[in-house]
């Protein structure tokens, strides 16, 4: 029998799909589009940012990542979300169901997929665990 002494961490890692109507073009633009009737600050855990802050953060992880803006498929939705805990113990119906309800936020849209992770640092911990995209058609996937 192993027995571990040293530190366990339980990290998590949450990826987000996100609908636009068009690429952002600056932290500012993404702001506008993030926060569009708010200048807000969040906390989480003894954290806090500013929504610019926020904005700047997630922009800066876009231009890191390269991330693409694309239109985006029904089968690519299917499969993001199939990807989820969610999904797991869902039946058929209820995953079409749960697909076609989504399908009409992000038809019409140009999305992006970014992964956050709290094993990634603090910031990315911040983004990931608050409610940062409630503005834009989004879905979550948690990888707990």
């Amino acid at each position: 029998m192993k027995i571990r002494n040293g530190f366990v961490s339980n990290s998590s890692s949450s990826s987000f799909l996100v609908a636009f109507d068009r690429t952002p073009e600056s932290a500012e633009d993404l702001h506008d589009m993030m926060f569009p009737t708010e200048c807000c600050v969040q906390e989480c855990e003894g954290a806090v940012m500013d929504s610019h802050e926020i904005a700047q953060a997630v922009y800066d992880r876009i231009k890191i990542n390269k991330t693409k803006f694309n239109p985006l498929q029904k089968h690519e939705l299917y499969e993001f979300i199939e990807d989820g805990w969610s999904f797991y113990k869902a039946t058929d119906k209820e995953k079409k169901e749960k697909v076609a309800e989504k399908w009409e936020l992000f038809k019409d849209k140009i999305c992006m997929k970014m992964t956050l992770s709290d094993n990634d640092g603090n910031v990315d911990a911040f983004l990931e665990h608050n409610d940062i995209f409630r503005n834009l058609p989004h879905t979550i996937e948690s990888h707990h």
